[in-house]
C-alpha cells in the first residue's frame, strides 16, 4: 500500500466536499447537550498536554487597532 502525504492550502484543494459529517452517539448526553443546549466545553489551555497547542505567536491583547488591522 502506498500512502502520499502532501501539505497543501484549501485553496489548492480542488475535490474538497461541501458538506462534513460528524456523527455523535444519541446515549452519550454530552452529545446531546451540543444539539440541544448549543453548549460546546472547550479545555482551558493550561489544561492542555502539549504546551505548544493553543500558543499564539502574536500577542493581540499587546497590539494597537492599526497594527490589528495593518499587518
Amino acid at each position: 500500500m502506498n500512502i502520499v502525504i502532501s501539505e497543501k492550502t484549501f485553496e489548492e484543494m480542488k475535490e474538497l466536499p461541501d458538506v462534513v459529517y460528524k456523527y455523535r452517539f444519541w446515549n452519550d448526553n454530552y452529545h446531546k447537550e451540543i444539539i440541544y443546549e448549543q453548549i460546546v466545553f472547550m479545555a482551558k489551555p493550561s489544561s492542555f498536554e502539549d504546551k505548544l497547542d493553543c500558543k499564539l505567536q502574536k500577542r493581540y491583547d499587546l497590539m494597537s487597532n492599526q497594527d490589528i488591522y495593518n499587518p
